[in-house]
């Protein structure tokens, strides 16, 4: 009941409010805060700030302003409960004087007015004394600024400027001491001013003091009077330099000025001269240029020293030599009067030529044997030479020597000579002594070695076996060679002829003439092993067969396959053992026996129609063979059948011996007899079929189907043929009364078109053919001839020809013909389903006009006449202009032929001659292009023309345009100066060519006109190569290098000089950057490197520890070496380089210093371009500090990086490409000579469109033909990029210009906008923004 009450009364409240006149009440404002009860103390930068208020009350709020009236809020604050009073922090309110403006707002109340309120200046620091400062310039090592008068925890910063300009390093003073040193690696050469300030604590950076500096100091020049040279032979040429300083660094060189650093040294500790040694300084005299760098001191000027040429060794004395020439072994030289080690060279001429051998003399020897292995039969000269140590080799004494010993004679009475038959023939030599060697010769000088033998151990004599001296008496030639000599001259002896074999005797031939197998000659009375052949000519002739006669037996057997069926003859030889073959006896023999003639009444002749004929023989005995023929004599073998085993018949059968009565002729031929004269035999003629009755045949003449003859009242298996003539002609079709039947239906593919006849026979069963009986049948339809309004034809050239008829009706067939009639078919077409026309595609009707003949065909229906129809003649192609062909003659690849203001689908034929000659290259244009390029083989070296023509599609191809071509281009032959020899040592040297196109190929030859050493091809997208070397020498020398460019022949040679192989040199200072990081590993990078080349880090100059390395990976030219701590404060260390190829270097002394500040986001601006690279643009920062870009806050890939100039308090940094759409970059500092700073994170925006071209800047000249149209574009923006296009979006580039650097202006020149008016589309990109929409632009036709 209470909350029923309560809800009613509430709501009467709130009705009462509701209707109850508005009225406004004003709020009071709040108490201004007095000015003594404000305190505000301006703290130094580091230290916030404070603004303390008193007369205050719990919940007021403060709020603290920049100006009177509106401005901003610097901050504000709300009294804490049960409080009367508040601080407030501000981070910095400003370095300098000013005021602040403060105004209360309590509860209930607004805002109060602002009370005004100043506050100081924050406290400066002291400037430093110019009294207190010392800047000392050192060279080679750190310079020093030195500045005292100061107090404990003062930093000191120093400038290159007096205002403004690069902080080059800061140092602050220690506990317990008023000065402070700081180390820069290099100020400057010359001498300059640097700017210091202080900053003590609490305070702000004081006013900057000028310093001023000397210029570095220069060493001493050396004196030529402590310089000594000794130029060695076959060891190390040394150059000594004396009164020096330890630590002086001593650079040798071979020029006056410039050029490569020779060889290094350096003094050691506690002593005062050092020692450098060369491989070779060079044979001769010659001038070296010798240097000082003294510590903290430049590089002195250079000293020339003369040096002498190498010592040359004693010759040798030609009585001091012994030549012993041996035969069979190697020839020796002697040689004494030498001295220990010395090495002696045998040639065989005065100058000149190689060593043919060499010796050394022993280390406690004087004297020397060399073995040659040849000196020469006859007498001669060597040239010997000798050179010991440490000098030259001497010139060459000319020592004589004699010839070899010749064997003796050999004597004619003790040469024995054996010419065999059948074995080998032997030479017997004797009175010889053991080891001579016997040669046999078939002429008395050179010839042939026929054989050879050596007398064996304990022997006197030796047997030469000779496979063949031959048949006839003769003469050989024989020589001996003994020991330790030379052969002896021949010695001719004569030999005698081989013996022959006796002749058969007559009587002891018996030759057998078998019939139906192999005939034999037996020979008697003979010896085992005689051979007997049997020829059939007395002489010559051919072998017929041959018998050896076995062991133990008397007499041989030779089998003959067929002697002959007549009489005849043989002759016989033999051939005995070690005998030539007998001459040849003559035997005769009988002919072979002939067979019974054939008994006629034993022959039955059975003469089949439609299946084979047969011969049956009886009375016959076993394997007797019945031949039957077609003539008595000669003629043709028609059957043959041979008597099966334990019968007395056989049966021939012959295909066919022909339908009417007539003769065969019957032979037996029995076992081991020929065969018997033909019997005469009689047989009738064979049975003939019925004629057909015409009435019993029906004939149907179809149209377009075939034609069909029907013939009843016949029997089964009769076959019916259907003939087009009474006699004779053709065979129209054929067909056999099935089993069980009484007639046949034959199929013809066409009887006629007209009435006619056809012939029909019968063939019934072993019957055979009736006569011919005549029927005749109907013409078929004729289809209706169309009209030649109906009729169009089209006469195209190169494509197919077209005929199209209309007012046809499905599956017409339409036929064209080249005649009205007969002639050629030229092209068929069939009506489609539902269709009234058809076109007849025809590959070639003429190239002139004509006429062609239409006929059609309907269904069931004959072709109809031909209508003829009239056609114009093909039409020729346009001609190419002869300045649209641009002609590309190259050497060693293709030449080329362009062609443009074409169509597409035209074909381009390049020929050599203005009409027939050779067609040099053909090529189709694309679908939618104007020009067409074509590959020619080779055009030729000289200048020349080519003959260009044009085949339009539908038309012939057009008259050849002349185009003159020029001679082949020469490379140009490379610059010297952009070539780089390096002559290693151990491994391959290189030579390093720059300023050269892609797939230029580089040649390496030994000589102008020398062999080729080396070759390489640029490769695609650079410009440089480098070749590979094996060897080039120990000392320097020369090569020749030439060029070939694509589509040029090979350039000329030029020589390039190299220099002879060296040791590494020292790292100069200035390739050497240390990154001293804190938190991270430290680094050292090194430029100036090759691949391969090792670097070394060490704690000291020399020994010491080795604190990391490196290898420069392949393509690379420097090297980071990571250290996990270098220190924490300054200090050096020291490099040396393993250069590819040579030793380790010097050490070479690179200092570091201690570790740089972040720098802030308000000093950086990046600019993300399109197209053109970005830039980061950094502020505040001083000379030689190092601005890195990374696209990450750790790690990540570095974008770039650039150094900051001298004089520069800035730097921009140059990206290829940071981002299309907005994104973040990465950016740290290292400031000069300290590490990395950490990275600081700045956003940039996306990349910008250009503005679109207005169409109003557009002004288009379409002018006419032969003449280029033009489109220019005004008031664009310079190096603004302007394209032109055929359309809107996609299509092709027609046009492209770029404005000048101060341009606003671009005209674009195009062969051919278009006859009639037409619209293009252009587009422009600005530098660093993407490329515009297109603006149309219409044009008008030509005038």
């Amino acid at each position: 009941m209470k909350k029923s009450l309560l809800g009613i009364l509430s709501i009467l409240m709130i009705v009462f409010f509701v209707f109850q006149p508005y009225t406004a009440y004003a709020l009071s404002a709040s108490a201004a805060p007095s000015s003594d009860e404000v305190t505000i103390t301006n703290n130094v930068i580091g230290t916030a700030d404070s603004i303390y208020i008193t007369g205050v009350m719990t919940g007021d709020i403060v709020n603290v302003y920049n100006a009177a009236t509106g401005g901003k809020i610097i901050c504000k604050a709300t009294v804490g409960a049960n409080k009367t009073d508040l601080t407030i922090k501000i981070a910095q309110i400003g370095a300098l004087k000013g005021s602040v403006y403060i105004s209360v707002m309590s509860k209930g109340m607004t805002e109060s007015s602002r009370t005004k309120m100043d506050y100081d200046s924050e406290p400066v620091s002291n400037t430093p004394l110019s009294s207190g400062i010392t800047v000392t310039n050192n060279s080679g090592k750190a310079d020093t600024i030195y500045v005292s008068g100061l107090i404990p925890g003062d930093a000191i910063k120093i400038y290159n400027k007096a205002t403004g300009g690069g902080l080059l390093g800061t140092a602050t003073v220690g506990a317990n001491t008023t000065d402070v040193t700081k180390s820069f690696t290099q100020l400057g050469v010359a001498g300059g001013s640097v700017y210091i300030s202080v900053k003590s604590k609490g305070m702000l950076e004081s006013d900057r003091v000028g310093a001023d500096f000397s210029a570095e100091n220069y060493s001493s020049a050396p004196s030529d009077s402590n310089i000594t040279i000794t130029n060695n032979s076959g060891k190390p040429d040394t150059v000594n330099l004396s009164g020096l300083n330890p630590g002086d660094i001593v650079k040798i060189y071979t020029v006056a000025v410039s050029g490569n650093l020779f060889g290094v040294a350096t003094v050691p500790s506690n002593t005062t001269e050092v020692t450098k040694s060369f491989t070779q300084l060079g044979i001769t005299s010659g001038t070296l240029y010798i240097s000082v760098t003294s510590l903290g001191m430049h590089e002195s000027t250079r000293t020339p020293i003369v040096f002498s040429a190498e010592n040359q060794s004693n010759l040798v004395l030609v009585k001091n030599v012994t030549i012993t020439n041996n035969t069979g072994k190697v020839d020796t030289i002697y040689v004494d009067g030498l001295s220990p080690k010395d090495k002696v060279n045998v040639y065989t001429v005065a100058s000149g030529g190689t060593t043919v051998a060499t010796g050394t003399v022993a280390a406690s020897g004087f004297d020397v044997t060399i073995n040659v292995s040849q000196l020469g039969k006859t007498s001669g000269t060597v040239y010997l030479s000798v050179t010991s140590s440490g000098t030259l080799e001497s010139d060459r004494t000319g020592v004589t020597y004699n010839g070899e010993l010749q064997s003796t004679l050999v004597d004619s009475s003790n040469i024995l000579i054996t010419n065999n038959v059948g074995t080998a023939d032997t030479v017997t030599v004797s009175d010889f002594a053991a080891g001579d060697v016997i040669k046999v010769y078939d002429a008395l000088t050179g010839g042939n070695l026929l054989g050879t033998a050596t007398v064996a151990a304990m022997n006197t004599a030796a047997t030469a076996s000779i496979s063949r001296l031959g048949t006839s008496a003769g003469t050989v030639y024989v020589s001996v060679t003994s020991t330790n000599k030379i052969e002896s001259s021949r010695i001719a002896t004569s030999y005698a002829a081989e013996g022959q074999s006796n002749t058969i005797g007559v009587n002891n031939i018996i030759v057998s003439n078998n019939s139906g197998k192999a005939d034999t000659v037996y020979a008697a009375t003979l010896a085992a092993g005689d051979v007997v052949n049997v020829y059939d000519n007395a002489s010559g002739g051919t072998l017929l067969g041959t018998a050896t006669v076995a062991a133990g037996s008397t007499s041989a057997t030779v089998s003959i396959a067929q002697l002959g069926t007549g009489s005849g003859s043989v002759y016989v030889s033999i051939t005995s053992t070690n005998k030539i073959k007998s001459s040849r006896t003559q035997s005769t023999y009988a002919a072979e026996g002939s067979s019974t003639i054939v008994d006629i009444s034993n022959i039955v002749v059975t003469n089949n129609a439609g299946q084979p004929d047969t011969v049956q023989v009886g009375r016959l005995s076993d394997n007797e063979i019945i031949n039957v023929y077609d003539a008595a004599r000669g003629g043709n073998l028609i059957g043959t059948a041979t008597v099966a085993k334990y019968s007395s018949e056989a049966t021939i059968t012959i295909a066919q011996i022909g339908s009417q009565a007539g003769d065969i002729y019957v032979s037996r031929t029995s076992t081991n007899k020929i065969e018997s004269a033909r019997v005469d035999v009689k047989y009738a003629a064979e049975g003939q079929s019925s004629l057909v009755d015409a009435i019993n045949v029906s004939i149907t003449n179809n149209s377009g189907m075939e034609d069909t003859v029907k013939v009843t009242g016949l029997s089964a298996n009769d076959i019916v043929n259907i003939y087009d003539l009474a006699k004779g002609g053709n065979l129209l079709g054929t067909a056999t009364v099935a089993s069980g039947g009484t007639d046949a239906i034959i199929s013809i593919p066409q009887l006629g078109t007209t009435a006619g006849s056809v012939y029909v026979l019968v063939t019934s069963t072993n019957k055979s053919q009736s006569d011919r009986a005549k029927v005749d049948y109907s013409a078929e339809p004729t289809s209706n001839t169309p009209a030649a309004s109906s009729i169009v034809v089209a006469n195209n050239a190169g494509i197919t020809d077209t005929v199209k008829v209309t007012g046809l009706s499905a599956t017409d067939i339409v036929n064209v013909y080249d005649s009205a009639t007969g002639g050629t078919l030229l092209g068929t077409e069939t009506i489609a389903s539902y269709a009234t026309s058809a076109t007849v595609s025809i590959n070639q009707i003429g190239t002139g006009s004509g006429s062609v003949y239409v006929s059609v065909i309907s269904t069931s229906k004959l072709e109809s006449g031909r209508t003829q129809v009239g056609f114009i003649a093909e039409s020729k192609s346009h001609s190419p202009v002869a300045k649209n062909v641009v002609i590309v003659n190259n050497a060693g690849i293709a030449g080329t032929v362009t062609v443009s203001g074409i169509s597409g689908g035209d074909i381009i034929n390049v020929y050599n001659a203005a009409v027939g000659g050779t067609l040099l290259g053909t090529a189709t244009v694309g679908t939618y292009d104007t020009e067409a390029t074509i590959s020619v083989t080779q055009l030729g070296s000289v200048a020349g023309d080519v003959y260009v023509s044009t085949t339009s599609t539908g038309k012939l191809e057009s008259d050849r345009t002349v185009v003159s071509y020029a001679a082949k281009l020469v490379s140009s032959a490379p610059d010297v100066a952009n070539i780089t020899v390096v002559n290693n040592a151990t491994i391959p040297g290189t030579v390093a060519l720059i300023g050269l196109q892609p797939n230029d190929v580089v040649n390496i030859y030994s000589s102008a006109t020398g062999t080729l050493l080396a070759t390489a091809t640029v490769p695609a997208g650079s410009r440089a190569v480098t070749l590979t070397l094996t060897q080039l020498g120990i000392s320097g020398g020369n090569i020749y290098v030439s060029v070939k460019s694509t589509g040029k022949a090979e350039s000329a040679r030029i020589p390039v000089t190299y220099n002879a192989e060296s040791k590494s040199d020292a790292l100069a200072k200035g390739d050497i950057t240390l990154v001293n990081n804190s938190g991270k590993s430290d680094t050292i990078n090194v430029t100036g490197l090759s691949s391969k080349d090792i670097v070394k880090a060490y704690s000291s100059a020399t020994g010491g520890t080795l604190l990391g390395t490196a290898t420069v990976a392949s393509g690379d030219s420097d090297v980071t070496i990571s250290i996990s701590q270098l220190g924490t404060i300054a200090g050096s260390v020291y490099l040396s380089v393993i250069r590819y190829g040579d030793t380790e270097s010097a050490r070479t002394q690179a200092d570091y210093v201690s570790e740089s500040i972040s720098l802030l986001v308000g000093n950086v601006s990046i600019v993300n371009n399109a197209v053109l690279a970005d830039t980061v643009t950094v502020n505040g920062v001083t000379a030689n500090d190092i601005v890195n870009v990374y696209d990450a806050a750790g790690n990540g890939n570095l974008l770039g990086s650039a150094v900051v100039s001298n004089n520069n308090n800035s730097v921009i940094v140059t990206i290829p490409q940071l981002n299309t759409n907005a994104g973040s970059a990465y950016i740290s500092v290292a400031n000069f000579g300290k590490g990395e700073s950490s990275r600081i994170k700045v956003n940039y925006t996306a990349e910008q469109d250009s503005t679109a071209v207005f169409a109003g800047n557009v002004s288009i000249v379409n002018s006419k033909v032969n003449t280029p149209d033009t489109i220019t574009v005004n008031n664009l923006i310079p190096s603004s990029l302007v394209k032109v296009y055929d359309a809107s979006t996609g299509g092709n580039l027609i046009g492209i210009a770029t404005a000048s650097s101060n341009g606003t202006q671009i005209t674009i020149t195009i062969s051919q906008l278009n006859l009639a008016s037409g619209s293009v589309y252009i587009s422009v990109t600005i530098p660093g923004k993407n490329e515009s929409s297109r603006t149309k632009a219409d044009y008008v036709a030509e005038n």
